[in-house]
């Protein structure tokens, strides 16, 4: 969607990611656990609503459940805010 006409109908993956990532605990999360997202690309003009963004995340953790729990706290937050904004999400582990 031309950002310049009506932005407001285009659905932004810029703003549903920011949304999300505002919403996680990311770093230090435990003594044994951190987690990162050091790679965030979309966009191909200044004038269009972002419609797709890639990210790349990082979760690292020592202990099994607290890995696996951070990975689907990051998931959720996703998954959640990508449907309360309409936008269609696809997560690779």
């Amino acid at each position: 969607m031309h950002a310049g006409i009506e932005p407001e109908k285009g659905i932004s993956a810029l703003e549903i990611a920011t949304k999300a990532i505002a919403q996680m605990e990311l770093g230090r999360i435990d003594v044994e656990t951190t987690a990162n997202i050091g790679i965030i690309k979309g966009g191909t003009a200044t004038s269009i609503v972002m419609e797709h963004v890639r990210m790349v995340a990082e979760v690292r953790s020592i202990n099994s459940e607290s890995y696996k729990t951070q990975i689907q706290h990051m998931k959720d937050l996703f998954e959640k805010t990508t449907a309360e904004m309409g936008g269609a999400i696809t997560i690779k582990v």
